[in-house]
């Protein structure tokens, strides 16, 4: 908008010029005006990157008519009424020689018209110029507000994703911690309360044998029978904590800690709510493939996945071994396809190029088989 306004501002004082120093409207003068309209026109068309940008794009459209423009100033010195407008524009295009041949251009016409309209000439041709370097100052500075811009937006999304990271890291953590705290009372529980538990029931059980009273006997019967279902209970509660207090990435870390002489990626991508028959069934399916593939494979490479979509979990294991002495009939085998049709996964296998393994097993009816 700015570049339009400065436009239309110098081409109506050169329009003024013109008429003020051609009073005689002849139709030769309009044609003239015409056709210095539609050359102003073409030419702020192809210079249309020149506002829009601080650098100007090279179009050779443009530099042939800006120099077919000066070339005839030469031979009809009136057509210099535009320089004024034209200055504006050929200052963008950082071409010397365009700079070098306005000045005669100028001058011819400056001596074809009175003083005092050659004062305003040079009035005119001095706007031209001020507006070119008010409109460049503008554009450095829009230039620099986007600039500016792009930086705040690019640093407010670093801040995000190191927040992110930070939030992801602090729940890592506490999760962690979760699972350190719940081994601890399963720790405690299986330590004091079903030691204490397992001492009364075997006091129990010698007051029974001792007593001769049946009356009594029934009681013991009855309070041996409770301390026993009560240290069932306190297993059971404590092998739930213990087994929901394994963590199924640092255990395959474990694992894989244990084969330092392959070159193993690991990616995973599963939730912290992992059931856990599934980091039961992940982490056994992983030491029967390693130990297969130290023992039956000449592979130096180990790929893992272990990955948690809506509906169902999935476990890959490949690796890039040329030889395989191992029966694909073997209990090893067997044993992890059980596993997963424990959980009502689908368990395949193949080993044209190097050994893999596939598991996929769905989230629904997990317990049911």
């Amino acid at each position: 908008m700015r570049f339009l306004t400065d436009k239309l501002l110098l081409f109506t004082g050169s329009v003024g010029l013109f008429l003020f120093t051609n009073t005689d409207l002849t139709a030769a003068t309009i044609i003239c005006v015409i056709l210095s309209l539609c050359l102003t026109l073409v030419l702020s068309y192809l210079n249309y990157d020149a506002h829009i940008s601080t650098h100007f794009k090279e179009d050779i459209r443009y530099q042939g008519l800006m120099l077919l423009y000066l070339a005839a100033c030469f031979f009809l010195p009136p057509l210099g009424f535009l320089l004024p407008s034209l200055i504006y524009e050929i200052l963008f295009t950082r071409n010397p020689l365009l700079y070098l041949l306005c000045l005669p251009a100028g001058i011819f016409f400056g001596q074809s018209i009175p003083l005092f309209p050659r004062f305003f000439f040079l009035i005119l041709l001095a706007a031209g110029i001020l507006l070119h370097l008010r409109t460049m100052r503008a554009l450095q500075l829009e230039a620099q507000l986007k600039q500016i811009r792009d930086d705040s937006t690019q640093f407010n999304q670093m801040l995000q994703q190191k927040n992110k990271a930070l939030i992801e890291k602090q729940d890592n953590e506490i999760y962690l911690a979760i699972l350190k705290e719940r081994n601890r009372i399963a720790r405690e529980i299986h330590d004091n309360v079903g030691h204490m538990l397992s001492r009364s029931i075997l006091q129990v059980g010698a007051l029974r044998a001792m007593n001769k009273d049946q009356t009594i006997g029934t009681m013991f019967d009855a309070l041996q029978t409770t301390l026993s279902d009560a240290m069932n209970s306190i297993r059971a509660s404590v092998h739930d904590l213990h087994d929901d207090s394994i963590d199924l990435r640092a255990s395959i870390e474990s694992l894989l800690a244990d084969y330092p002489g392959y070159h193993i990626g690991f990616e995973y991508d599963m939730s912290s709510l992992v059931p856990k028959e599934i980091k039961y069934c992940y982490i056994a399916i992983l030491k029967e493939a390693l130990s297969n593939v130290a023992k039956h494979s000449n592979a130096t490479r180990i790929h893992i996945i272990m990955r948690e979509h809506p509906s169902l979990f999935q476990f890959l294991i490949e690796d890039n071994g040329t030889s395989i002495t191992m029966h694909t009939d073997g209990i090893g085998l067997e044993n992890m396809k059980d596993r997963v049709d424990a959980l009502n996964g689908t368990f395949t296998y193949s080993y044209e190029q190097g050994f893999r393994i596939f598991i996929s097993i769905p989230k629904k009816n997990l317990h049911q088989k």
